[in-house]
């Protein structure tokens, strides 16, 4: 549709991407942050997540019951 602009308009997003990415993970990595370390940060927020919604769930259905 867009003939040459939409190939350098998605080439440029892909390069604009790229950079975020590789610039998103430097940080990080000055951080001392790296992939096993996000992912068990994430699985355990995963984890507390879960345990808030157990709790409210049956928060819930105690007051429901009590009605």
């Amino acid at each position: 549709l867009l003939g040459n602009a939409g190939t350098k308009i998605r080439s440029t997003a892909a390069e604009a991407a790229k950079a975020a990415r590789e610039a998103g993970k430097g940080q990080l990595e000055n951080l001392g942050v790296n992939a096993d370390a996000a992912r068990d940060q994430v699985r355990s927020l995963v984890e507390k997540l879960g345990e808030a919604v157990k709790s409210a769930s049956s928060a819930a259905a105690d007051s429901v019951r009590k009605k």
